[in-house]
């Protein structure tokens, strides 16, 4: 699925979703069609070669991985992720987790490419911001949940 109201030469955001049916985790991934700059959201510990093979094979330059909550439902492959592309790992600084690279806050950003992820805190989820995409220069947001 990419960004239907892009433009004819403008850069689209690709988004695909996985789905781990042992855990009933869904993991997103979005990067920039032009420059090659993505992120990962809660990628699964045992879909890390999956997970690897994908961003390996489409050339994808992975700038962060991202984990929105600390996870009772499955463990984590960020840290693997983190080791194996030099990408940043990021959590919601209500999470705590001293080993993060980026805690995010209420308004921060995060960019990728063309585009942005743009951090709001919301009273329903006390660990991680709800993730919302913006394109750089327009009007046009994208929210992931």
């Amino acid at each position: 699925m990419t960004n239907s109201m892009a433009k004819p030469n403008q850069p689209k955001l690709v988004f695909r979703q996985f789905f781990d049916k042992d855990t009933g985790t869904f993991t997103y991934f979005l990067f920039d069609s032009e420059t090659m700059e993505g992120l990962i959201i809660d990628p699964v510990k045992e879909q890390f070669d999956l997970s690897l093979q994908f961003i390996e094979e489409l050339g994808v330059e992975l700038k962060y991985v991202i984990d929105t909550h600390v996870h009772a439902d499955h463990v984590t492959s960020s840290c693997m992720l983190r080791e194996a592309t030099g990408a940043k790992s990021v959590f919601g600084e209500p999470a705590g987790i001293e080993c993060a690279d980026i805690l995010l806050e209420d308004g921060d950003e995060l960019e990728f490419g063309h585009f942005s992820l743009k951090a709001i805190a919301t009273p329903a989820d006390v660990q991680m911001p709800v993730p919302v995409f913006i394109r750089k220069g327009c009007s046009l947001q994208e929210t992931l949940c």
